[in-house]
């Protein structure tokens, strides 16, 4: 098998030749050690790559096997890591929660500002009321039942902006 030198390692060994001081060539055999072996591993891993994927170019494939290979949803870029459907589904629906999260904050946002501490809040603690009442209390300082009337009041302005959306 026939390897060229890659223009890496020939801008390199031309740094060696040109290095006046014996410490310059010292730090250009260092470049050129460092960039060899990355290469090296780079190649076997590419040769370990279509090692795995030889067996797929003997089945029959209804698009492109390369252009399909190079894509980032391709399945061969996808992997679960061995944790099974219910994990990967599991993570899946919350990956998606949290993006629906965000963007409804962002348009919250928009919308008032002063919301996004109760929308947060909710966020946080979902059904429990209680719980998301006594926490707005103790960041704000005021009393839980000035709380409650702001809790329920943000609410009730975050329910009506998302329902008329």
């Amino acid at each position: 098998m026939r390897r060229e030198v890659s223009k890496a390692l020939m801008s390199l060994s031309a740094d060696y030749e040109s290095a006046a001081t014996q410490s310059g060539r010292d730090a250009a055999i260092r470049k050129i050690a460092d960039t060899s072996y990355r290469e090296e591993r780079d190649r076997e891993r590419k040769l370990r790559k279509a090692k795995r994927r030889a067996h797929l170019a003997d089945s029959v494939h209804l698009a492109d096997f390369d252009e399909a290979e190079s894509r980032d949803e391709s399945p061969a870029w996808i992997s679960d890591g061995g944790r099974g459907e219910e994990a990967v589904m599991t993570s899946v629906a919350k990956s998606f929660y949290t993006l629906c999260v965000e963007d409804a904050r962002k348009k919250l946002v928009a919308f008032d500002g002063k919301l996004v501490t109760v929308f947060d809040i909710v966020v946080k603690n979902g059904n429990n009321r209680e719980e998301s009442i006594c926490e707005l209390a103790a960041r704000d300082k005021h009393g839980k039942e000035e709380a409650e009337e702001r809790y329920s009041r943000n609410l009730e302005k975050i329910l009506n902006f998302f329902e008329a959306q």
